[in-house]
């Protein structure tokens, strides 16, 4: 997939934690979710704080206290990721 920065430029980067709330909180991760910290992954508007967000995420996903509910080798939260 190639993306350009007009493809990145409607995201926004304020994403990042309430997904990860809403993932702690419902012990969920939905596609939607997921595609949307992708999206975010692949254009590179990650900070510091959002990379702890998703390796606290990532854990909670390893612990099994968050359930990916589209399980698939599309995974985003890998260590190569990261």
């Amino acid at each position: 997939m190639i993306v350009t920065s007009s493809d990145c430029a409607h995201l926004e980067t304020n994403l990042v934690e309430p997904i990860v709330r809403a993932a702690l909180e419902f012990g969920e991760l939905t596609p939607g979710a997921e595609a949307q910290v992708r999206w975010l992954l692949i254009c590179g508007k990650l900070g510091a704080r959002d990379r702890s967000l998703l390796c606290l995420l990532q854990d909670a996903i390893q612990d099994g206290c968050v359930r990916r509910i589209s399980l698939g080798e599309d995974a985003f939260l890998d260590e190569k990721t990261l």
